[in-house]
């Protein structure tokens, strides 16, 4: 079944709120497919792992 849509405009409001429940809501969505398309450009699964917590990371720098 898929995930339902998300209000993305609403999202970006709540996260530059300070909503830390939105954050993980967008986490919890969205990692496991953002550590496999980093797994098609790096060598290992940690690598895949460390690059999608860096992606977090910007997430968070570039929405404050």
């Amino acid at each position: 079944m898929a995930e339902p849509a998300i209000d993305e405009g609403a999202v970006v409001t709540a996260l530059r709120a300070g909503e830390e429940t939105s954050f993980r809501d967008l986490v919890m969505q969205y990692h496991g497919a953002l550590v496999r398309l980093a797994r098609v450009n790096v060598g290992s699964p940690a690598e895949a792992e460390e690059a999608a917590t860096n992606i977090w990371r910007q997430v968070i720098r570039d929405i404050g």
